[in-house]
């Protein structure tokens, strides 16, 4: 089966009523199983034993079917093709924010930033789509809740692949998609037809889709995915028109983006929802020429912890599942539970568990394969778990308290010794900082910048008249000026430490010394933060 990932950008805490909301979505998604196997003891061994004739019957159509896209004669041996990844190269890419300061109040969104230099054709189709994303958030201003963001499925010498999302909330929940495939060295868009067969049945993938019973209407979700995958069929692009549904190509395949209604309860609300098409279930619907990955990489897993991956190298795909287990009449997790192809293997929490998981990865790195998600705890905190599913241990925990996590709003982990990862962090407030982290081969996280942006939609006023030095986009301070009061700041950058950066209406970027001490806590030139702004917010 095939399942879904709610990939949320809004924070529902942030909305009236938003935290039952939460907990409850969580509870309508989890099921739960306990069984008495282990998972991870049979992962040696090879499934195909306990393949249906009926699923080998599926297998051969679709492998006949996809001669099409593939160009292989009858008689050929598809299996027997080797893939050659010896020349590929990941390519760096970062989220940052742009600032347009002609508007009151400013407005801030995230555009996206290729690092690599001769790549100039992949970086005008990149400026490109930056712009067709500031068009919309400029379309879209004044909205009371505005938050754009990125998934990168896949960047490297041959293929990037980007998914953009724009949350818009008044009194509803609103949603704009876009997505880009490129060829790296040309720019030039590539189309689905390019990477999947999409002349077979679609209905056989439906059938082995887990259309969960929170999705109010599986008929017009399935409609909506059909008229993409109809539309590339045909050489249309009318379906970007209606913003959506979008796709993209990763390491384990395509991913399907499209917004479906959700229940939970009584309550209706629209959500992103993620339709994946794995390599590993799926390898004879592919062009081999796209199915190129490397030793290294990670993926965002399309479904609450739900997804297929050939773990122990034996050429068949594990249907991995992990929930967990709630403590009954509490929200705190009592059990985490990961199931492969049936075999159940759990976990006991800690003390320190929290009520809910998501946000799950994978990564395969230093030939192990691992599923990281985010735990939330109490006033929104995140821990991020690393699972080895080789193993079914956990391989490395953050401290609760440094809420290590993936961030809600960006996803940048299809290169495990470059990923975005956040922190919440109490200094000026509360915020959440996101910066690049390498996973080492010790199962832990380095961190490859000094200086956190800050991801908050927090404004400021000052309170007094203060001075700041103006520093340049490399942190050179140009230099000292006079601030009076009444002035606003928007949080920009921090050390998490010593001092804070904050953009001005005017567009420069300023940047204030921080401290902390037990009498006044957290202070700004020794005064307390509340005395030099209003608009100060601590969670909890």
């Amino acid at each position: 089966m095939l399942y879904l990932k709610y990939h949320t950008l809004i924070s529902l805490v942030n909305l009236e009523g938003g935290l039952m909301i939460k907990r409850l979505l969580f509870l309508s998604l989890v099921c739960f199983s306990l069984l008495s196997l282990s998972a991870c003891s049979i992962l040696p061994q090879s499934n195909t034993e306990t393949e249906t004739s009926a699923e080998k019957k599926k297998k051969k159509k679709r492998k006949k079917d996809s001669k099409k896209n593939t160009g292989e004669e009858d008689g050929e041996d598809d299996e027997a093709e080797e893939i050659d990844n010896s020349d590929f190269a990941f390519l760096d890419f970062d989220v940052s924010k742009e600032f347009i300061n002609n508007t009151q109040p400013a407005i801030i969104y995230d555009k996206l930033i290729l690092k690599n230099s001769g790549y100039d054709k992949l970086a005008q189709s990149v400026d490109t789509f930056n712009n067709k994303v500031k068009t919309s958030f400029l379309n879209n201003s004044g909205e009371t809740y505005h938050k754009n963001g990125y998934i990168i499925s896949r960047a490297d010498n041959k293929v990037v692949s980007v998914f953009a999302q724009e949350d818009l909330y008044t009194e509803s929940a609103k949603y704009f998609l876009s997505s880009a495939t490129y060829d790296s060295e040309t720019g030039k868009d590539i189309a689905l037809s390019d990477i999947i067969n999409l002349d077979f049945d679609f209905d056989e993938i439906y059938s082995d889709f887990d259309f969960d019973s929170s999705i109010k209407d599986p008929n017009e979700f399935k409609s909506r995915i059909q008229n993409l995958i109809n539309d590339e069929a045909q050489g249309k692009d009318d379906y970007k028109a209606d913003n959506m549904t979008a796709w993209t190509l990763g390491y384990n395949g395509i991913s399907i983006y499209t917004v479906a209604k959700l229940t939970s309860g009584q309550y209706y609300y629209d959500q992103v929802v993620q339709f994946d098409i794995p390599y590993s279930k799926y390898p004879e619907l592919y062009n081999k020429k796209y199915m190129v990955k490397p030793d290294e990489f990670g993926f965002n897993i399309g479904t609450n912890g739900e997804f297929y991956y050939d773990i122990n190298g034996d050429g068949e795909a594990e249907h991995i599942r992990l929930s967990a287990n709630i403590i009954d009449g509490d929200y705190n997790i009592e059990d985490y539970v990961i199931n492969i192809d049936g075999d159940i293997t759990t976990i006991t929490a800690g003390d320190l568990a929290g009520y809910s998981i998501q946000n799950f990865i994978f990564i395969r790195f230093n030939n192990k394969n691992y599923l990281m998600f985010n735990e939330s705890g109490d006033n929104d905190g995140q821990i991020l778990r690393m699972l080895d599913l080789n193993t079914c241990e956990f391989a490395v925990n953050s401290e609760f308290e440094q809420y290590l996590s993936f961030p809600d709003y960006n996803s940048l982990i299809y290169n495990p010794r470059r990923m975005l990862l956040s922190n919440l962090i109490y200094t000026v407030s509360t915020f959440e900082v996101i910066n690049m982290y390498e996973f080492s081969s010790d199962e832990s996280f380095k961190n490859l910048n000094s200086s956190y942006e800050i991801v908050s939609s927090l404004i400021f006023t000052s309170k007094i008249d203060l001075q700041a030095d103006v520093i340049s986009d490399n942190g050179e301070v140009l230099e000292r000026i006079d601030i009076s009061a009444g002035t606003t700041f928007y949080p920009y950058a921090t050390d998490s430490n010593s001092y804070t950066d904050y953009k001005l209406d005017d567009g420069r970027t300023v940047r204030l010394p921080m401290g902390y001490d037990d009498d006044h806590g957290h202070t700004i030139n020794g005064i307390p933060v509340g005395d030099v702004f209003d608009g100060v917010v601590y969670a909890g």
